[in-house]
């Protein structure tokens, strides 16, 4: 593995995942802290955030910016730069796909490349991803140029009903953030699907194909130290 890669993908993936997380929770906090001129100037741009509509789409430079480095870091920490697409893999423009993938774990790293390169092709698709994220102050900005939604069924219909190519590939994680913790040990793998089978039923309505996903060694990448939770 090269240094590089040991410094970049932790660093990158810091600041396009958890310090927004961190940073829309305590912005608000600020504001009251602050109080004052700055306090008020925090506020109005809350307030801004909320008024402005949030984009359907990624912005592409913006997606890029994060996705690339990413994906290339995260290369690096396979054994012969092996975590590749197959370039075979093509997109149909009249069909549409939802990637259902698992396990959840701490962060799908899995994710990226595959974004990375349909990126190439032009295609940036959207990640459905937890509403909590979408509702942050000023970081659900963010996450939505990097292409993120709220992964809740009337997004979900709505994008898969009215988007046509180049963004009609979506990705989804439907184990959530309950399979994240459904590691009881490092060899045992466990996922959430069985009760959480409304992607089907939205796919069946909107007629979009479903493309499963597994990550082999996502939850060896990223260990969880949680309890030993009941297979589902």
């Amino acid at each position: 593995m090269a240094l590089r890669d040991e410094i970049v993908g932790p660093i990158v993936l810091f600041f396009c995942l958890f310090f927004p997380m961190i940073a829309g929770v305590f912005i608000p906090l600020l504001a009251l802290y602050y109080r004052g001129m700055l306090g008020w100037l925090i506020i109005a741009l809350i307030i801004i955030d909320y008024a402005v509509p949030m984009s359907r789409r990624a912005w592409p430079a913006y997606n890029s910016a994060w996705i690339s480095p990413l994906a290339a870091a995260f290369r690096g920490y396979t054994p012969g730069n092996c975590l590749k697409i197959d370039p075979a893999m093509t997109i149909e423009k009249d069909r549409k796909y939802l990637f259902c993938a698992h396990p959840h774990g701490v962060f799908g790293f899995y994710v990226v490349s595959v974004m990375d390169f349909f990126a190439g092709k032009g295609i940036y698709m959207t990640c459905f991803a937890a509403p909590i994220l979408c509702m942050l102050p000023l970081a659900r900005r963010h996450f939505s140029w990097m292409g993120m939604m709220a992964a809740d069924a009337k997004n979900m219909r709505k994008m898969n009903k009215n988007t046509d190519y180049p963004n009609n590939v979506f990705w989804s994680t439907p184990g959530g953030i309950e399979e994240a913790f459904c590691v009881p040990d490092a060899e045992t793998e466990q996922i959430v699907v069985a009760k959480r089978k409304g992607f089907c039923k939205i796919a069946l309505q909107c007629g979009t194909d479903l493309i499963p996903v597994y990550g082999f060694g996502n939850n060896q990448f990223f260990p969880v130290i949680s309890g030993n939770l009941a297979p589902n």
